[in-house]
């Protein structure tokens, strides 16, 4: 019998159970005693009285394998489903499609916008799953994504509903191609509006006689036009902030004031024929037109059009 500098004890050909140490020096000329230690239990290996290594048997590093890959495809498949209720919370559709553009998912955006369930998309080519996509512009940028890796962006007319149109979104997202798009017609037709509107001021200060105003939720100036302030006889910056009424001749006043509290109000559009005050002095009779003005949070003033009628 001999014993190591770690206390390690080894006789002849036998191996005891209660080694769980050994040097690097004492391995190389005992190996044979340390394999059949290791055999039964784990079997440090120390570097100038420290652990480096771990000498086990086939057996017991075979379980420890195993044991180690369930973890890991357990934690693979957590973060898998977490990744998937987090698409599911995203606003915009995601479609996400191998090579071969079959779609292997989708999130409940997807669902709601197609109006198709997950069980006729999934495993199924874009193409068949979607028809209404053959032939669009996202079928074009998905087709680019898929061969190329390019990334597209584009606001494009809506392949799921008539006049609709989606902002889309294509790049590639490690093994796979990801198709991001969310419907915004809504946005599209207000500021279709919106140009109408500025095209219609534009041609109402070209005219010269159609005099218009922006009323607040308190029937005071806002915004006004240049044959408003000609009418009046007084500048923009002097005219924001007084009150409608206040610029009607004093008979004209409690039916204005009645027309402007039933547009506010009621939402009720209103026309009447009235004076206005000029800073000369001088009355002109106008026709009024009012509506509300609504906006994306509710009630924003009322819209005030005028005419000089001919004396």
């Amino acid at each position: 019998m001999w014993e190591g500098r770690l206390g390690i004890r080894f006789k002849p050909g036998i191996a005891e159970v209660d080694v769980d140490a050994v040097t690097a020096a004492d391995l190389v000329r005992n190996f044979a005693e340390c394999r059949e230690v290791a055999a039964q239990r784990s079997l440090f290996v120390t570097h100038h009285g420290r652990p480096t290594h771990v000498l086990l048997g086939i057996d017991r590093y075979r379980a420890l394998m195993q044991g180690a890959e369930q973890e890991d495809g357990a934690a693979a498949s957590d973060g898998a489903a977490l990744i998937h209720m987090l698409a599911d919370w995203l606003d915009d559709a995601l479609i996400l499609c191998d090579a071969a553009m079959t779609i292997r998912f989708v999130n409940r955006a997807v669902q709601a916008l197609c109006r198709r369930p997950a069980q006729a998309l999934l495993g199924r080519p874009l193409l068949d799953a979607l028809p209404e996509v053959a032939g669009s512009l996202l079928e074009g940028h998905a087709r680019r994504t898929v061969t190329g890796s390019e990334i597209g962006s584009a606001d494009i007319p809506s392949p799921f509903q008539p006049e609709g149109w989606l902002h889309f979104r294509s790049f590639p997202l490690g093994c796979w191609n990801a198709l991001m798009f969310r419907d915004i017609s809504e946005d599209v037709r207000r500021h279709r509006l919106a140009d109408v509107r500025t095209a219609l001021l534009d041609a109402m200060r070209l005219h010269g006689e159609v005099a218009f105003m922006r009323l607040s939720v308190r029937g005071t100036i806002e915004q006004l036009n240049e044959p408003c302030t000609r009418l009046i006889g007084l500048s923009e910056t002097r005219l924001r902030g007084v009150a409608l009424p206040d610029i009607v001749a004093r008979p004209d006043r409690v039916a204005c004031r009645q027309a402007l509290e039933a547009v506010l109000q009621e939402g009720k559009e209103q026309r009447l024929r009235a004076e206005i005050v000029s800073n000369e002095g001088d009355t002109l009779p106008v026709d009024l037109a009012l509506t509300q003005l609504r906006g994306a949070y509710g009630l924003e003033g009322a819209v005030l059009v005028a005419t000089r009628i001919a004396s």
